[in-house]
């Protein structure tokens, strides 16, 4: 158990310095698999951050879990990542960092879904489809333009 341990805390770890730019570093996994983010010279749960750093931690932490996944059982071709309203407590800033740390990812998953109500999320990616509510109140998919 330490060495998967250790591998998901240094691979959340290097996503979470991306994510932040550099602002937390170092993520802890305690005996019981307890999140711990180190800020300055202490460690602390997840319940001490924000909402919005919550969400970084929770994505560093699926990214991290999923590249584990997919290494351990030697999946690359079908691998997928899906993020649903990820961005909604992100600064500007903080957002730009994420899709920077998305796109890094998309060598190791192929297919990354993110479903976003922002519209400067619209053309992030290569394919973006569009949901809008027809005039018989359905849905419609369109390719955003």
């Amino acid at each position: 158990m330490q060495v998967v341990r250790s591998r998901i805390e240094g691979e959340t770890s290097r996503i979470i310095s991306e994510i932040t730019s550099g602002r937390y570093e170092q993520v802890l996994l305690d005996e019981d698999f307890n999140l711990l983010v180190r800020d300055i010279d202490n460690d602390y749960s997840i319940e001490r951050f924000s909402g919005g750093e919550q969400d970084d931690i929770a994505v560093a932490l699926r990214i991290a879990l999923s590249r584990y996944l997919a290494e351990l059982h030697n999946v690359h071709e079908s691998t997928i990542l899906i993020f649903d309203e990820i961005f909604g407590s992100q600064d500007e800033e903080r957002r730009n960092n994420l899709l920077t740390t998305l796109r890094t990812q998309e060598s190791r998953f192929p297919q990354i879904v993110l479903i976003s109500h922002i519209p400067e999320m619209q053309g992030e990616f290569t394919n973006t489809l569009v949901v809008e509510m027809g005039t018989d109140q359905s849905s419609r998919v369109k390719e955003a333009e």
